[in-house]
């Protein structure tokens, strides 16, 4: 990518590169991690750069900056301020909601986990189903029992592909902890 690139799509295409690094597992930890940070770093730089200042592009950087950080495996504070500023500054931004609740999943504050899920959803309803998904997981920490009541209120259609979500958290959460509960949970949801 040369210097000249415009610097939005720079940064989009170096998250986009950030995320696959994110998620590939071939590279040693220490490694990954290194790379990592200087990815974080070019978009840094590259954010500098932009001198518009009206909110919505303030919104636009702060997020990107706050998915590079995001996209470490640990909670970072940086990624937790910086998609917080993006949401004050322009809410309808759903993926900053979304990699806000992921990054407070890692803290872990499920509460706020589950606010910021919820918040996603408010602003868009036609992408519920990943958002669904996110917050039946954080349910699942939280109050399976409480999920299951809410679920039992809504239509069949929504009943029956809540409960295959619900399931699916609880697949998750088995294969991270082993737990029978978990798998018990699984079935049921599944019946």
């Amino acid at each position: 990518m040369s210097i000249g690139a415009d610097p939005r799509e720079f940064i989009e295409r170096t998250v986009v590169k950030l995320e696959k690094l994110s998620v590939n597992h071939t590279i040693p930890y220490d490694e990954k991690e290194k790379r990592m940070r200087k990815l974080i770093a070019q978009i840094s730089k590259r954010v500098e750069t932009i001198s518009e200042t009206d909110s919505n592009t303030k919104a636009e950087l702060a997020c990107w900056m706050g998915k590079a950080y995001g996209c470490l495996p640990q909670y970072t504070k940086d990624a937790e301020e910086y998609l917080a500023k993006a949401i004050k500054l322009n809410p309808g931004l759903i993926d900053a909601w979304n990699c806000l609740g992921s990054e407070y999943w890692k803290k872990p504050d499920l509460k706020a986990a589950e606010d910021c899920f919820r918040g996603a959803l408010e602003q868009k309803k036609n992408k519920a189903n990943a958002y669904l998904l996110a917050i039946s997981h954080v349910f699942n920490h939280l109050c399976t029992g409480e999920l299951e009541e809410a679920i039992d209120g809504r239509p069949k259609f929504w009943r029956q592909r809540n409960w295959y979500i619900l399931g699916n958290a609880y697949m998750s959460s088995f294969f991270e902890t082993f737990s029978a509960s978990d798998l018990e949970g699984c079935l049921k949801a599944y019946e």
